[in-house]
């Protein structure tokens, strides 16, 4: 199990293709957890899309989403257990 210091960015709002309004937060994932992170994510990824996880790469960064109908829905954790 890794136990990562996640630094969320303040939720925002996100529009997908068919006009429906979710609300999203952003964990660029540092280098040195990636091979752990990657090793977690292909285990478990199912389970942590339904929970509303998912995975991106912009420019040379990796970064974790998570994605919730309502702001208030995130939880105030800022450690998550992988």
């Amino acid at each position: 199990m890794v136990n990562l210091d996640i630094k969320w960015s303040d939720p925002f709002q996100v529009e997908n293709k068919n006009g429906d309004i979710t609300f999203q937060r952003e964990w660029v994932i540092p280098s040195i957890y990636l091979n752990q992170f990657f090793g977690y994510w292909k285990a478990n990824r199912f389970s942590l899309k339904d929970k509303g996880y998912g995975v991106t790469k912009r420019n040379d960064d990796w970064v974790l989403t998570e994605t919730k109908e309502n702001p208030t829905y995130f939880k105030d954790s800022k450690k998550m257990l992988f």
